[in-house]
């Protein structure tokens, strides 16, 4: 089994540790704010989809492919005949994956930042985009897989002005940490 870092979409405070094989993970404190991006293979986020229910939607490079995860269920992000629907509500959004044949999934999530967008009057699409990673999955199938797969080969390094920070799984003074 290989565990595969993804960053957390929703905070740089936490990171996922995610075995793609099961779709089952670990969501990380890590003690600084992250500052780059090294040994992370793409994005996670935890979405409430029920009451207690919380499920699991990651985008990420595996086996020279990026794939998408959404619960326990995993398609190749570039599959023929994958179709990914976002429907975006007040408080709600559904977001429907169907590869052809098969029937569709469909979640419908709560978004993770309903408060700001009641009292800030600034809010606006890309700050819903920032905060609500399913939000954006149909653009990521408008870029070419390449590009993509070279953001996530684990190699990225710090952001613009961002210096190391201890406690940051990707902050390793240039030398990727892959679990596994």
């Amino acid at each position: 089994m290989s565990t595969l870092r993804l960053a957390d979409w929703s905070s740089d405070r936490y990171y996922f540790e995610f075995e793609p094989s099961t779709c089952r993970f670990t969501r990380t404190r890590l003690a600084q704010p992250r500052s780059s991006m090294l040994g992370l293979v793409g994005h996670a986020q935890l979405l409430r989809v029920g009451w207690r229910t919380k499920m699991l939607v990651a985008v990420y490079a595996h086996g020279g492919r990026m794939q998408l995860s959404v619960g326990h269920s995993t398609w190749p992000l570039y599959a023929d005949g994958l179709s990914i629907v976002h429907r975006e509500g007040t408080f709600t959004s559904e977001l429907t994956i169907r590869l052809d044949p098969g029937a569709p999934l469909r979640i419908r999530y709560v978004h993770a930042d309903n408060l700001l967008r009641i009292i800030d009057s600034t809010y606006d699409q890309l700050d819903f985009e920032l905060m609500n990673l399913p939000a954006n999955l149909e653009g990521y199938t408008e870029t070419p897989e390449a590009d993509l797969l070279a953001l996530w080969d684990g190699s990225a390094g710090p952001r613009a002005g961002a210096t190391g920070v201890p406690g940051d799984p990707g902050s390793d003074g240039g030398k990727a940490q892959h679990l596994g």
